[in-house]
């Protein structure tokens, strides 16, 4: 890319990943240069996309290649958050089990990108609008529509805020006996 635009980038986060090496190929196909989780990127690799891994970093030698290379702006970050909700609501679901399934990176990735305001995708229904709208008019990353970017905020924070409630009450249900007898003590 030359001029004043923006090299595009993509941090694909996902738990459930039906459709995703089909919307990262064409997030590729617009330019985008891709960037994984740990755990999405070896499937979107045996798929035949080529990702950039973004594992954490454990050494120092690692955090220093990372500065030496610097950190790229992501203009577009999807998350499928773990399925808690469904494990919560599963027969026989343990603390253990719904700790397992509490995501804790992904729902930070979707805020940090949401108060950014990045495009933020948190379902793969919103492959297809997302696609058709970069399709259309986004010739530089500056230019993104405020109210685009708004609609995604909200969809991504209303799901957060439901996800959270899920962990809450989960919790609150665990808690509520203790709570009672000590009020009894």
């Amino acid at each position: 890319m030359s001029g004043n635009v923006l090299k595009r980038n993509a941090l694909l986060s996902a738990f459930n990943k039906a459709g995703l090496d089909d919307f990262a190929r064409a997030l590729i196909e617009l330019g985008f240069d891709v960037y994984a989780s740990q755990d999405t990127s070896p499937h979107l690799v045996a798929s035949g996309v080529y990702v950039q891994d973004v594992a954490p970093t454990d050494s120092p030698g690692d955090a220093a290649e990372l500065r030496r290379l610097g950190i790229p702006r992501f203009d577009l970050v999807y998350v499928d958050l773990y399925p808690l909700e469904e494990e919560i609501a599963r027969e026989g679901a343990t603390l253990a089990s719904v700790l397992e399934k509490t995501d804790i990176g992904g729902p930070t990735m979707l805020r940090s990108a949401a108060k950014d305001r990045r495009i933020v995708l948190c379902s793969p229904d919103q492959f297809a609008i997302t696609l058709k709208y970069l399709r259309g008019d986004f010739a530089n990353i500056d230019n993104v529509d405020e109210r685009f970017i708004s609609h995604l905020v909200a969809v991504a924070e209303e799901m957060l805020a439901d996800y959270c409630l899920a962990s809450s009450e989960f919790h609150a249900n665990i808690a509520a006996d203790v709570w009672d007898e000590m009020e009894a003590a």
